[in-house]
Parts: structure tokens; sequence; C-alpha cells
């Protein structure tokens, strides 16, 4: 499974149609491999907590990876081993800047949107 894009999140390669496509792929092998939604609602809070006042949150971004190894150590779906691989370099990318989250949050939201497409598990 192809990770995160660094360069999207710093934006030194535009955010374009290969974003989505790699979005779409993504979304689906992690519903097909079993990541609950419930999993996604905790990370995708924790992102919109950081985003709602990032000066004052920049110093919890390290700390998503940390919450992520959590959940996929915890859980046994390989789904959140690999939202882990793959979301992990772009928030490493994000060095501090609010720009670089900015981008990083469009880019795990569009993995979520094609994760509710094509989840198919109960609703958690």
């Amino acid at each position: 499974m192809e990770v995160i894009n660094e360069a999207w999140v710093s934006g030194s390669k535009n955010i374009d149609n290969h974003v989505v496509q790699w979005s779409e792929k993504t979304g689906k092998t992690l519903a097909q491999k079993g990541l609950t939604s419930s999993t996604i609602r905790r990370f995708f809070g924790e992102m919109r907590r950081i985003q709602s006042n990032f000066e004052k949150y920049k110093d919890d971004v390290p700390f998503l990876k940390a919450k992520l190894a959590y959940d996929a150590g915890r859980k046994k779906s390989p789904g959140v081993k690999i939202f882990y691989n793959v979301l992990s370099p772009g928030i490493e990318a994000v060095q501090g800047k609010e720009a670089n989250f900015n981008r990083f949050v469009k880019i795990a939201e569009s993995v979520v949107a094609f994760h509710k497409l094509y989840y198919q598990g109960k609703e958690d």
C-alpha cells in the first residue's frame, strides 16, 4: 500500500486528481481490511480539535502518530495497522506548520470519505 506523499503535505507537490485517486484506493483498502468507523472518528476528532486552534494545539500533532500506534497495537484488524503506516509520514511532514497541517487534514478527509463509501461493517 502506497503511503501518503509527504510532498502533498509540505505543499511542494500540488494536491490534484492523483491525490483523490490515491485517497479512493486507500479508503477502499482500509474498508476491506476492517478499519472501523469508530477508529477513524477518534482520529478525525483529534485532528479537528488541533485544527480548531492550531497555535494552541500544534504541539499535539506528533502525538497523532502515537494515538494511531496505540490503536494499531490494541486492535487486531489489519486495517488499523495500514491506517497507521499510510498516514504516519504525513503527520511527520506537518513539521509544526499550519498550512501543512491543513493540507494533511484535507487529504485525510478524502481517505475518510472513500472509506465511508466502501465500508460495509456495522455502524459502530
